[in-house]
């Protein structure tokens, strides 16, 4: 007689294990982070301005509004944490419009805190002590990980910025600050997969002639930093029609997952 050995219930099966996709998209400026953002049922926490103009775009989105503060983006989560596994929950997305600028919110939420509890030498509001900055990091990691660890699909978007290695080759990345660029590849690290939306020419298959149109880059170059965890974006997801799809993404990836999904049976 065979003896059974119960296992934890946290241990299931690979084909029983389900995980939302955490995403990561940067850029400039104006390029279109936030219509991508609202181009699925998703929830915007908008921490910059600029979030109508998706709204503007036909998009089903929601936005939480007024998130101007730290408090609010913990309210969001808490909502969020609290109703995500409900039925009828209407969001397939949360996004956060962008985590550069939520690092700004936890480090003035630190930073009012010491200028209201008054027991600090320092009561300049506008001056950020060393060990501030360390723990506006440790709460930064809390979060990102808190918002990827929901059993819903999670958009994180960015400024890009340009930095240099130790031999002086520049390439881009998100722009979020510590460690000179230390935290944003950590940051990167957290996410199935991130990617570079800009502009670039391509040949219209029609006309053989060179069109722009945004892009995301999703595999890394010695100019540009990304990844795909799921291999199967390629190297980058143009969009001729004008702005990329979130919920075309989401189709390729789900599609991917059931091809593997597929052969794995069939062996």
């Amino acid at each position: 007689m065979t003896a059974t050995f119960e296992l934890p219930d946290d241990i299931v099966g690979l084909e029983d294990y389900t995980e939302s996709i955490n995403m990561l998209v940067y850029g400039d400026p104006g390029v279109g982070k936030t219509v991508l953002a609202g181009s699925d049922r998703t929830l915007i926490l908008a921490t910059e301005q600029g979030t109508i103009a998706a709204a503007r775009q036909g998009s089903k989105a929601k936005v939480w509004n007024a998130v101007r503060n730290w408090g609010r983006v913990e309210d969001c989560y808490e909502w969020v944490y609290e109703n995500c596994e409900k039925p009828g929950f209407p969001f397939r997305w949360i996004a956060i419009d962008t985590v550069t600028e939520m690092q700004n919110l936890i480090l003035r939420n630190i930073v009012n805190t010491r200028i209201q509890e008054g027991k600090a030498k320092n009561l300049n509001p506008y001056k950020t002590e060393l060990q501030e900055y360390g723990e506006m990091h440790e709460m930064y990691r809390d979060y990102i990980a808190k918002f990827n660890d929901l059993p819903v699909n999670t958009l994180w978007t960015a400024q890009a910025m340009q930095v240099e290695d130790e031999e002086g080759n520049e390439f881009k990345l998100p722009s979020i600050q510590g460690k000179g660029y230390q935290l944003a590849m950590w940051t990167a690290a957290q996410v199935h997969c991130y990617g570079y939306l800009h502009m670039r020419e391509v040949v219209n298959p029609k006309t053989d002639k060179l069109v722009r149109v945004r892009s995301i880059q999703w595999q890394a170059t010695p100019e540009v930093r990304a990844k795909d965890r799921f291999d199967c974006l390629g190297q980058y997801t143009n969009h001729p029609k004008g702005q990329p799809s979130l919920a075309a993404l989401t189709k390729k990836i789900l599609d991917s997952a059931t091809v593997a999904d597929s052969d794995s049976k069939e062996n």
